[in-house]
């Protein structure tokens, strides 16, 4: 129960994400809720980062001192933490010392006159340590007058024990008070008196579940036999009450189910029914069969819409075929995995595509499911879903997850997507499976350097998609409870690699020319030339021709993309041509140092006769003329 509850806050965090605040408030309470049933309260996940901020009063911006504010962290593992501080004189408040994770969601309330009032969410991006938020209050009003009721929307999903109708209510109010009618000012809605309550609903006879999102009830709103009554809390803006049900069909001759509805949009708000298509015959006087929107803009599973833009009363009939339960017409066809390692943790994405035989829609409940889709048990920050609209996904007490609801026959796919710690190298990845598979296929994300291996998967040819390159292996008939294990070593720094090092290698030899052509000089014969600096030259050029090759060999073999090896190839060529022009910079300082030299020496001769003069001649030995330096002046 509380792993499932914490997926209905992750839910419930997505509708916050859309400007919701009642569905924030709504979060608020199942924090609290869940926090209080917790026999030791766990603390915030610790770390440098620091959260402040202010709580205003949202009519006259004062202000709020002495204010309770709570800050609760929901990790992706599922694990919460909660913290507690009060506002100071001038409203401000601090959390300091937590985490910084990106990946951990903080939900930031305060309660004033007793009810809750969701603040900003906060989610630290990276290298960032500091977030500030405000938490606005409002004074209360029991006057409706700035209430509307905005639209009225029913969602039918076929499940085992019937139809489930998930009624949705979106409020607006458009004033600066928070609406709520304490207790001792609600009137009896089983006394047949006017109400005044924001929204009054009958469910249809034989409903049961009921159920609110977060299985928390708001405090405002009262249930008597088949009567809801809410009475707020409303906060100014937006909002939206959910609430569902299972209607058991009645059964004609033929094995359908016939299911009638009285349907009903207070104000003259608009009203929509969205149903799976081909879930069953509907008829909805007064209804329109709104135009499918193209696929490109309707993200997630298909919907029909019928709709009454002006609302008000409809009566409508759904006529659902027969259906079956029978676990054995699922078959599992395959399994994708796709991978993606680093250093600290491995990100698993995994699909199943399941075919149902037959002619009739199959049901399946929490005892006899679908699929059993086991997981690792040190699986976190976990995510899942179903293409088909009438397929749920939920925790079985045993591990992993079950699949139940409808599924009409065809295919289907389930998902989940979830991380696992890479403790120590190389990263593993072990999975076993409950049922039989007839391929299994995983495709790991390629960095260059990773060299998978595995006694039970085989190579396949690498792929290239969405601008990303992946290791393709495969299995074919894995039996139930089978271990495949997946190791995830990193290679030696491929050829591609060594290009660099060529090019360091040939800065070396640059600077081994430029020191040995600028040592002092003494003769000609001292082979003052280019050849050193030629034979460099002429080795680093191998050097580059060899790393060319190895770039045209990594493209061939499909370990570089056409982009990067160009890339890395300009890069290659354009140092070479650098290091080639500093080269023939050093030759030709080395060949004016050796003239200059020369010149030098020149003057060492006989002004006379030109005959060679040693260090010690003060005369010339050949003519005996007095050396030149030395002569007296005139």
């Amino acid at each position: 129960m509380y792993f499932r509850t914490l997926v209905h806050l992750l839910t419930a965090q997505k509708n916050c994400r859309k400007g919701g605040s009642f569905a924030g408030a709504v979060l608020l309470v199942g924090v609290m809720q869940i926090s209080a049933a917790l026999a030791q309260t766990p603390g915030l996940p610790t770390g440098p980062g620091r959260v402040n901020g202010q709580v205003l009063h949202s009519e006259s911006g004062a202000a709020v001192p002495d204010l309770e504010v709570v800050l609760y962290a929901l990790s992706p593992d599922g694990a919460p933490g909660l913290a507690r501080t009060r506002s100071n004189e001038e409203g401000r408040f601090e959390f300091t010392g937590i985490s910084t994770r990106p990946a951990i969601t903080y939900l930031l309330g305060a309660r004033y006159h007793g009810l809750p009032y969701p603040g900003e969410h906060i989610r630290f991006g990276a290298g960032e340590r500091e977030a500030t938020a405000l938490i606005r209050v409002a004074e209360l009003t029991s006057s409706r007058a700035a209430l509307r009721v905005v639209g009225v929307a029913f969602q039918l999903q076929r499940v085992a024990r019937g139809l489930r109708v998930t009624q949705q209510v979106r409020f607006h109010n458009e004033g600066a008070r928070t609406f709520y009618q304490p207790t001792a000012q609600r009137r009896d809605p089983a006394g047949g008196r006017a109400s005044a309550a924001a929204f009054e609903a009958v469910l249809p006879a034989g409903a049961a579940d009921f159920e609110m999102p977060l299985g928390a009830v708001p405090e405002g709103l009262l249930r008597s036999d088949r009567k809801l009554s809410y009475f707020g809390p409303i906060h100014p803006g937006a909002h939206e009450l959910s609430f569902s049900y299972t209607l058991a069909g009645a059964r004609d001759e033929n094995d359908h189910e016939r299911f009638a509805l009285r349907l009903a949009s207070p104000e003259g708000a608009p009203l929509e029914v969205r149903l799976p298509p081909g879930l069953g015959q509907l008829t909805a006087p007064g209804l329109r069969l709104e135009p499918a929107p193209a696929e490109a803009a309707a993200p997630g599973p298909r919907q029909e819409r019928w709709s009454n833009s002006a609302g008000g009363v409809f009566d409508i009939e759904l006529l659902l075929p027969p259906g079956r339960r029978d676990p054995a017409a699922v078959r599992p066809l395959r399994a994708r995995v796709l991978l993606r390692v680093d250093d600290t943790a491995l990100e698993v994405n995994e699909s199943y595509t399941l075919q149902v035989s037959g002619d009739a829609v199959l049901l399946a409940d929490f005892a006899a499911p679908f699929f059993h889709l086991t997981l690792p048990a040190r699986a976190t920050a976990l995510e899942f879903g179903s293409d088909a609209p009438g397929v749920t996904l939920e925790a079985h007490p045993d591990g992993g997850l079950i699949a139940t609801g409808s599924a009409a026959p065809g295919l289907f796919q389930i998902g989940a997507r979830y991380q696992l710690a890479v403790e120590q190298a190389p990263a593993r990845f072990t999975r076993r499976f409950a049922t039989r598979l007839p391929l299994l296929a995983i495709f790991l994300t390629d960095s260059g350097d990773l060299l998978p291996a595995s006694k039970r998967l085989h190579r396949r040819r690498p792929l290239r998609e969405a601008e990303r390159n992946y290791q393709h292996l495969e299995a074919f008939e894995i039996t139930p409870d089978e271990v495949v294990e997946l190791v995830i070593g990193r290679r030696a720094p491929p050829a591609a690699a060594r290009g660099p090092l060529s090019l360091a290698a040939a800065a070396l030899l640059a600077l081994g020319a430029v020191v040995f052509l600028s040592s002092p000089l003494r003769s000609r014969a001292a082979g003052i030339a280019a050849e050193p600096v030629r034979s460099a030259t002429a080795r680093e050029a191998e050097a580059l021709a060899r790393a060319e090759g190895d770039l045209d060999h990594d493209l061939e073999t499909g370990k570089l993309s056409v982009q990067d090896h160009a890339a890395l190839l300009s890069e290659l060529r354009a140092q070479a041509r650098a290091l080639q022009e500093r080269e023939q910079q050093e030759v030709r300082r080395a060949e004016t140092a050796a003239r200059t030299i020369e010149r030098s020496e020149d003057a060492r001769s006989c002004a006379r006769c030109d005959a060679r003069l040693e260090a010690a001649h003060r005369f010339c030995p050949n003519c005996g003329a007095k050396r030149a330096q030395e002569a007296s002046p005139g």
